[in-house]
């Protein structure tokens, strides 16, 4: 997952000029020019951090409760929530930028096929920013394949709420 991850910051860094603000120009350049290519590397990490997700839920829940530290416990909310800021930047820089129809769908398929990893995943907060994202989101989503698992995403996350 630190390779996908370091390979996927690639594609969207290449060619960055170096400084405190992001290369906006490089970043868009290498969005249209590596679509394909970052579309898998998406797909592939959503479905990684679907398992990193429950293996962290796994491992918490087999700690005695005198391991289970309030370190512990900020590192699993942490990853919990930027686990629906990777999705949501997944949904807007993929499926929803106007890309090539069968990158959108290969991501939205992944969020669909995990939907029920995150529906019990994400923080109540984060569940419910999620789904009012969505609701305005989806309308822009030009791929009706991919609306329809976006909308199975979204049923997931509001059966939890």
């Amino acid at each position: 997952m630190d390779a996908a991850n370091a390979v996927n910051k690639l594609f969207a860094r290449y060619g960055s000029k170096p400084g405190p603000q992001p290369d906006l120009a490089a970043i868009q350049r290498n969005m249209t020019e590596y679509e394909d290519q970052y579309a898998v590397a998406v797909n592939f990490l959503i479905r990684g951090f679907a398992r990193e997700a429950v293996s962290s839920k796994l491992f918490m829940a087999g700690l005695a409760p005198e391991q289970r530290t309030r370190v512990r416990e900020e590192g699993l909310a942490r990853l919990r929530s930027s686990a629906a800021e990777f999705i949501l930047e997944a949904i807007c820089s993929v499926i929803q930028s106007g890309g090539k129809a069968a990158n959108a769908r290969l991501v939205a398929a992944a969020i669909r096929d995990t939907r029920e990893v995150w529906a019990s995943n994400f923080l109540p907060q984060d569940r419910t920013r999620v789904i009012e994202l969505l609701a305005d989101l989806s309308k822009r989503v030009p791929d009706e394949t991919a609306r329809i698992d976006l909308a199975a995403f979204t049923a997931a996350l509001q059966a939890v709420n």
